[in-house]
């Protein structure tokens, strides 16, 4: 199978899926990019390129935004209906990049232990 180009061929369908994905739960919990941006330890840019299918979210990236949002990777990926989420936050992991964080949808602040 010949590799995409993005110039070319542009986004993979995948990528624009998971980045909707993300966007609807983001938004369905009133969560701003910028919020969840700060949760994550990335910028603002990032999470539009994500959410476009611009960028490509790595494993790492969307197993921390999944938490963020309070879903499942399932969800994101489409491998389960939004409806089988839990609730369940995961927080902890210490501060920066590496930390498992979650993002408040009553104040759109953020939390990461």
């Amino acid at each position: 199978m010949p590799r995409r180009q993005i110039g070319r061929d542009g986004p993979d369908p995948i990528d624009l899926a998971v980045g909707a994905a993300v966007r609807a739960r983001r938004e369905a919990l009133g969560v701003s990019q910028t919020a969840l941006a700060e949760a994550l330890g990335l910028t603002f840019q990032q999470i539009q390129k994500y959410e476009r299918g611009r960028n490509r979210i790595s494993a790492s990236a969307l197993v921390r935004t999944a938490a963020a949002l309070r879903t499942s990777v399932a969800v994101l990926v489409g491998e389960a209906p939004p409806e089988a989420m839990d609730g369940t936050v995961v927080v902890g992991g210490g501060a920066g990049r590496g930390a498992a964080c979650a993002v408040w949808p009553s104040t759109g602040a953020s939390a990461a232990a």
